[in-house]
């Protein structure tokens, strides 16, 4: 078995990604093509990691290259996606191979308890935070929920979009009631922005709450340009001001599935209250089935602000990183939702 290292240079040759696609259905070129633009990448760092036997592919694992601030200094450490082993052994030395290749910076976020047991006990990765949050409920969505979670059901989805259509009808008044009484509370100019302008991008950098990946403006255009993923996502960026025009916030949000999330935001700690109002206001305007928010400061103020939502449940986002670096990292800091995020 032999692995195959594919740099940032390397994916952003066109003939390079076609030939790699033409090889295994395991990659995509709008995904490479989306990781050959990232603004935090040299093209020297490794991108794509690739294992075969003989002239079979049987592993993938993408790699995006980040940095990390410790004591004033930007460490590399790359964020492992997309990884898919269907040979025995492949699966292990691709992470060596990218473990070995960062010096232990490598990291994940937002995988599942099992694959979390996977990582733990390679021993290459330690736990760097577990963020907790919340979703919100505001619409139901029987008719796709309920034959994806019990296939036996499917022939029912006709009967649940009635329901759906009444339940959400009801529920649909209970927002609206609440938006009129929360714009009347809030003295707010809020407006969607293709991207961030100067004053935008030196108010993020102003209100940064101990960040330890601090990314910025160029960071968040580029995942908005460039979104890839198994699933269409619709983006949002939002400035907040107050009655007198003054930028108290800024937020970055998707819509995936029906599921409002929010990747960044920055704000004030007396105006994270604002953020949340702008979140709720735009997921009704977007008749969103949920709001999805890992960072507890904002869960807190929307639950706070008595949303109409029919149901909450806790939620949370494990973040892992190489055991090495994990150990050279201080607390506190902070991580924002998107901090991690391979395909957003």
């Amino acid at each position: 078995m032999k692995t195959s290292l594919y740099s940032i240079a390397d994916i952003s040759d066109p003939a390079t990604r076609r030939a790699l696609c033409k090889e295994t259905a395991l990659l995509s070129e709008p995904d490479l093509a989306a990781q050959s633009e990232n603004p935090r990448a040299a093209g020297t760092d490794l991108a794509l990691l690739v294992a075969r036997d003989g002239e079979t592919v049987v592993g993938v694992l993408g790699v995006v290259p980040d940095w990390i601030l410790l004591d004033g200094e930007r460490h590399r450490i790359g964020w492992m996606h997309n990884w898919n082993a269907r040979a025995g052994g492949a699966g292990g030395l691709l992470l060596l191979s990218a473990s070995r290749h960062y010096e232990n910076g490598i990291g994940v976020s937002g995988c599942t308890p099992v694959a979390e047991q996977v990582y733990l006990g390679s021993r290459k990765l330690v736990e760097l935070q577990r963020k907790t949050g919340a979703s919100f409920f505001f619409h139901t969505d029987l008719a796709r929920l309920v034959p994806a979670r019990f296939p036996r059901f499917a022939a029912a989805a006709p009967v649940l979009r009635v329901v759906d259509r009444i339940v959400n009808a009801v529920l649909g008044l209970r927002v609206a009631a609440w938006l009129r009484r929360a714009r009347a509370e809030h003295d707010l100019r809020i407006r969607e922005v293709d991207s961030f302008g100067p004053q935008a991008r030196e108010f993020m950098e102003c209100l940064r709450w101990d960040e330890l990946f601090r990314r910025g403006a160029d960071d968040l255009e580029w995942m908005r340009r460039f979104s890839t993923g198994p699933t269409p996502r619709e983006h949002t960026f939002l400035e907040l001001r107050d009655g007198g025009e003054q930028l108290i916030g800024l937020a970055y949000m998707q819509l995936s599935r029906g599921t409002m999330t929010v990747p960044y935001f920055f704000a004030s700690a007396e105006h994270v209250d604002a953020i949340a109002f702008a979140v709720l206001e735009r997921a009704a305007r977007s008749r969103a089935r949920d709001v999805l928010v890992y960072s507890k400061p904002l869960a807190d103020a929307i639950a706070a602000s008595r949303p109409p939502a029919y149901a909450t449940r806790p939620r949370s986002k494990l973040f892992l990183i190489g055991a090495r670096l994990g150990g050279a990292i201080k607390q506190p800091f902070y991580i924002q939702d998107g901090d991690g995020d391979a395909f957003i």
